[in-house]
């Protein structure tokens, strides 16, 4: 267990997020917070490497909502209230509030820690909140409901509860959205799954643990608890791992339009530029909602008149499929663009895979500057993580008889 402490980024990190940063995002991190002790404890990550990818995944999670958000009203200036429920530590909270504005986000949440440092940190609105989903009443609608990574927990009970109670405080024009976990139905399996273990330490199995739910029994649920209302599935649609359900009136159905729909899982393994001034990217992507295999991969560089490149042929990669669980299904790509005289690191980029069904799929989409930092600092971790292994490695031999007998023998040798 690490003692309590809130740490501001390092030098990479400020690098990669300065824009968001600047835009009023807080960089502040803290050692409490379970999403961010999970990247680095249980998936044995430095903390640069941990804050990197809590930070991604947080800006990931509202650029969905963006989208979503977008598409319901047009306009982030046409949405009201934001309610972040189930905040945290604010993973997500901290971007809603550095694009929408600190005065139309509220955050909810149960743990008196996180509360405290929503306020201090982040400067929001914080409701507290407690199992019981009847002793919410936050006292106004909200046009926009976000609980990610909540309902994926909830025991039957309390997820009808909360997804009842939720759905009340959603305006007239409103949206809930919530994400789950996929379960097969049929051959007599359950719909609804239930185990009362999970990654948090301070909330106990019984009312937080984890949670499957088939599409059906999602929507039977949702019809029960929120009549008159639609719900659009969007598979994968959350951090291309979760199920996304949004629920409100008048939806279009099947989700028509919506952006937030393409969750093909991209691994971009190197992106960067040689002294002749190419840009190469190499990596690997992966349907695992339709099982599509991609064709090719188009990489474009600038705005208006952007410069193109193609990759060859894909080639399978049995290693990520290893990754994903799956069989024959993630291809790889090189892709490379002859950069010109005029080309500046702010120009965007859009990294994009091609289908037989003729459908382009934006994969990755950021500055030339933000993803070439981006490959530079998944290089400079690992890196450095190896390093500190290494170093941990020396000590350890240093410190061990044997190594201190094979010195004194060096000495004897050398003095001999």
């Amino acid at each position: 267990m690490i003692v309590h402490s809130t740490q501001q980024p390092s030098e990479l990190i400020s690098t990669i997020f300065w824009r968001d940063f600047l835009a009023g995002v807080s960089p502040t991190l803290d050692d409490r917070d379970e999403m961010y002790r999970l990247f680095f404890f249980e998936h044995g990550l430095s903390r640069d490497r941990a804050a990197l990818m809590y930070l991604l995944s947080g800006r990931e999670i509202w650029r969905t909502v963006r989208d979503v958000a977008l598409w319901r009203f047009g306009s982030l200036d046409e949405v009201g209230d934001l309610l972040d429920f189930g905040a945290g530590f604010g993973r997500v909270t901290r971007f809603l509030a550095g694009e929408l504005g600190r005065k139309r986000v509220t955050a909810a949440e149960i743990q008196p820690a996180a509360c405290a440092a929503l306020r201090e940190h982040l400067g929001v609105e914080v409701i507290a909140t407690t199992h019981e989903a009847a002793s919410f009443a936050p006292g106004r609608d909200f046009d926009v409901i976000v609980a990610s990574s909540l309902f994926t927990h909830l025991p039957r009970h309390r997820f009808e509860g909360w997804l009842a109670n939720l759905a009340s405080a959603v305006s007239e024009r409103g949206i809930l959205l919530v994400s789950t976990h996929d379960l097969a139905g049929g051959g007599g399996t359950p719909a609804f799954r239930f185990e009362p273990t999970s990654e948090s330490e301070r909330l106990g199995g019984a009312e937080y643990g984890s949670t499957w739910i088939t599409e059906a029994e999602f929507r039977s649920i949702a019809a029960a608890t929120c009549p008159g209302r639609d719900v659009v599935r969007i598979p994968r649609g959350f951090a291309r791992s979760q199920d996304l359900y949004v629920i409100g009136r008048n939806l279009p159905a099947d989700g028509q339009g919506l952006a937030a729909a393409d969750t093909v899982d991209l691994s971009l393994e190197t992106f960067g530029i040689d002294a002749a001034g190419i840009l190469r990217a190499r990596g690997w992507l992966a349907d695992r909602v339709a099982g599509r295999r991609p064709e090719a991969v188009v990489l474009r560089v600038g705005g208006r008149a952007p410069l193109v490149g193609r990759s060859g042929a894909l080639v399978p990669r049995p290693d990520a499929d290893r990754i994903l669980g799956e069989h024959d299904l993630a291809r790889g790509f090189e892709v490379a663009i002859g950069l010109g005289s005029d080309s500046r690191y702010e120009d965007e980029v859009a990294l994009a895979g091609e289908f037989a069904d003729g459908r382009e799929v934006v994969l990755q989409r950021g500055s030339l500057s933000e993803l070439s930092l981006l490959a530079l600092a998944y290089r400079f971790s690992d890196l450095k993580e190896r390093l500190e292994k290494a170093e941990t490695k020396i000590e350890w031999m240093a410190s061990s008889r044997f190594w201190k007998l094979r010195n004194a023998w060096w000495r004897l040798r050398g003095g001999g």
